[in-house]
């Protein structure tokens, strides 16, 4: 019967044990998720307008935005203002501009996640208390483990 207890500790310390390397895992992808600070939108498609803001999907641009046409490549920067904070495009109203009134263009940009955590200390406790619980359980399993292998008296 003693055996057949320790046997259970053990197995039951290395399931602790696993689900506790799991949830790191799983807790460092979501903690990266709240802590990155941008990410990258391709190929969103929008109808340019002469003379009026366009909104993109996401605002508070960041880094390099890069607008173009499907089908003769990269429209000429003067021929737009983007503004980063809006997330808007605005096709100019001069002749050449107008050569791309209403037509479907294409922009890729960097942009803040609309997720992210802007306090540093609270990116940092995030990070610091998921991670801290993933290691609690694995101590706790393999402390279950060690007291079925009898390294832990009992």
């Amino acid at each position: 019967m003693a055996m057949e207890a320790d046997l259970n500790l053990i197995v039951m310390g290395f399931i602790v044990l696993l689900i506790g390397v799991v949830f790191t895992g799983v807790i460092g992808d979501s903690v990266y998720d709240l802590t990155e600070f941008s990410d990258f939108k391709a190929n969103e498609s929008f109808t340019a307008v002469s003379g009026t803001a366009v909104s993109l999907a996401f605002g508070n641009l960041t880094g390099t935005q890069y607008v173009y046409n499907g089908t003769t490549g990269a429209v000429d920067s003067t021929n737009y203002t983007i503004s980063a904070a809006d997330g808007t495009v605005t096709l100019g109203s001069d002749n050449e501009s107008k050569a791309y009134n209403q037509t479907s263009l294409k922009v890729d940009y960097d942009h803040e996640r609309n997720d992210y955590l802007d306090d540093t200390a609270s990116r940092t406790l995030m990070t610091l208390t998921l991670l801290f619980f993933a290691i609690a359980v694995m101590i706790a399993g393999a402390a279950i483990a060690m007291k079925g292998l009898g390294v832990i008296e009992k």
